[in-house]
């Protein structure tokens, strides 16, 4: 049962963690690898919050479910920039560049040559579709696309969705593998680290155990212990009414007790008692 609880509390943290770093990629449009190790700490917290007693078990426990949690959480951040990609994927200059791949096929089979055209193309981070192309391709290609219907067009786009969606699975394993880089690395080691020691903490038991400790040893829980055997309680003596309350009066008196019950000391210069001379005699 307990196992039983402590997966169930790992799968909600991991759960909530990738989550979390869904979304702030989704926001941010930025994939932020540190969240990782919060998913990690949010699956040992589950486990912990489900364990009576940590242990090394719970914190393999933990750490395995933050390492599914993390890749879980790649997974869906690799998918959700894979959706905006698709996206962009069948836009209408994206259905134009397809068509311009056709038309420069086509020209170079007849003879075009645009060798020098993409000798002087100075690539740059803002480049649009269109700026990869000569303009009399872009230019044909883009005449083609405004030709189409809009059946044939949807037609197009679906072709497009088709072939994107057979190899979607691949794509992401790949990307996700790809993307990979030595922060990530090290982002799953602080993650698996930070479950395994949340969840694996001795210092932490169940409410109504009790707890020894005793010249600094390790905490030992007494629910198994043999009981302990306690004496019977002594009968308190009637004290007498009139006999002194303070302690050290009560024991100056018992002294003066003692000694009158002793025989008298006799002195050297003291004559012999008679039994002492009968015997003598």
């Amino acid at each position: 049962m307990n196992l039983i609880k402590q997966l169930l509390g790992g799968v909600i943290g991991g759960v909530l963690g990738a989550l979390i770093w869904a979304l702030v990629v989704h926001f941010t449009g930025y994939e932020v690898g540190f969240v990782a190790w919060f998913v990690g700490i949010a699956t040992g917290v589950g486990v912990a919050s489900m364990s009576p007693r940590r242990d090394a078990a719970s914190g393999v426990l933990a750490g395995v479910l933050a390492l599914v949690a993390i890749g879980a959480g790649k997974a869906s951040v690799n998918l959700i920039q894979y959706q905006e990609y698709r996206g962009e994927a069948t836009s209408d200059d994206a259905m134009i560049a397809i068509l311009a791949d056709e038309v420069y096929e086509r020209h170079a089979e007849a003879g075009v040559d645009y060798s020098e055209w993409f000798y002087d193309l100075d690539e740059t981070d803002d480049m649009t579709p269109a700026d990869w192309y000569p303009p009399e391709v872009w230019g044909e290609a883009q005449h083609e696309w405004m030709s189409m219907g809009e059946p044939d067009r949807d037609a197009m786009r679906a072709e497009v969705e088709e072939e994107m969606a057979q190899y979607m699975t691949v794509a992401l394993i790949v990307g996700t593998l790809l993307s990979l880089g030595i922060f990530d690395f090290l982002w799953v080691f602080l993650a698996i680290g930070s479950a395994y020691k949340i969840a694996s903490d001795p210092g932490r038991v169940a409410p109504g155990e009790q707890v020894f400790h005793e010249f600094g040893a390790d905490d030992a829980v007494a629910d198994d212990a043999a009981p302990v055997a306690h004496a019977p309680a002594q009968t308190p003596q009637p004290m007498d009414p009139g006999a002194p309350t303070h302690p050290m009066l009560r024991m100056g008196m018992q002294q003066s007790e003692a000694a009158a019950s002793r025989p008298p000391m006799r002195r050297l210069s003291d004559p012999a008692p008679e039994s002492d001379q009968a015997e003598a005699a």
